[in-house]
């Protein structure tokens, strides 16, 4: 709880708020998305072609999406019916505690997959016009994919707004996904040879972020090691202190 904690804390996850423009932004006009009565959940409305490539992919033993709990039964018994197709879906997992029934999406579900799957390789260009929350000093903002080599290798990305001599700015508040939803494409620019000082000022905030939690493992693997050697130390000393009222050698 203490690592989920920290976590939040250091906002090393994506934002429940961003996470679902995102996946509203990708679908695009194949879905609708509304809030309901209820604090917390959505109503999702799909096309009848996308519950179709989802209810395959649910099907395919290759693939992951039927270890999401009740998914595959919810897609294919969609799918086997005429639409309208609506769900009920969550982004926050507070509310999905308390809601177990609804769909509760995350970056792993298969619907945030399926739309990260479709995406292409290629570089996207959009201009867009400034927002009141955009820092007057920036020029850019760029959106970065990276992976991480870990156990699971997950994926992430950053918005990350900068000066046009390409130093990173703080991003409170500057909302670049809103970017995004106004933006026009336009032409092609090469920014090989601009990204140093974008991938160096990334790998210290990561740092800067992970060291409280990497000090916090620490501890904790400290601690239960030194608890681990007291108790064996006691069993030590218990066991010789028995031995020594029984007359025998310690």
């Amino acid at each position: 709880m203490s690592l989920r904690n920290s976590v939040q804390r250091h906002k090393l996850g994506v934002n429940e708020s961003d996470f679902r423009a995102w996946i509203q932004h990708k679908l695009g006009d194949a879905a609708q998305l509304y809030p309901t009565n209820e604090d917390g959940v959505w109503m999702l409305g799909l096309e009848r072609d996308i519950v179709q490539e989802l209810a395959s992919r649910a099907m395919d033993p290759m693939r992951i999406d039927q270890d999401t709990v009740d998914w595959q039964e919810t897609i294919t018994t969609a799918a086997n019916r005429s639409g309208p197709y609506w769900f009920h879906v969550i982004f926050d997992r507070d509310v999905a505690r308390e809601n177990p029934h609804h769909i509760f999406i995350t970056p792993h579900h298969p619907i945030a997959r399926l739309l990260i799957e479709s995406e292409g390789d290629e570089t996207i260009y959009l201009h867009s016009n400034r927002l009141n929350s955009t820092p007057d000093n920036a020029n850019w903002c760029v959106c970065i994919d990276w992976d991480v080599e870990s156990l699971n290798k997950p994926n992430h990305a950053q918005m990350v707004v900068s000066r046009l001599i390409w130093e990173p700015l703080q991003d409170d508040g500057t909302e670049p996904l809103e970017l995004l939803q106004q933006g026009q494409p336009t032409g092609e620019f090469n920014l090989t040879n601009l990204l140093s000082p974008i991938e160096n000022a990334l790998r210290e905030s990561e740092r800067q972020r992970l060291l409280p939690l990497l000090d916090e493992l620490r501890d904790n693997a400290e601690d239960a090691w030194h608890r681990r050697i007291m108790r064996e130390m006691a069993q030590l000393s218990e066991a010789d202190w028995l031995a020594r009222s029984e007359g025998g050698p310690p």
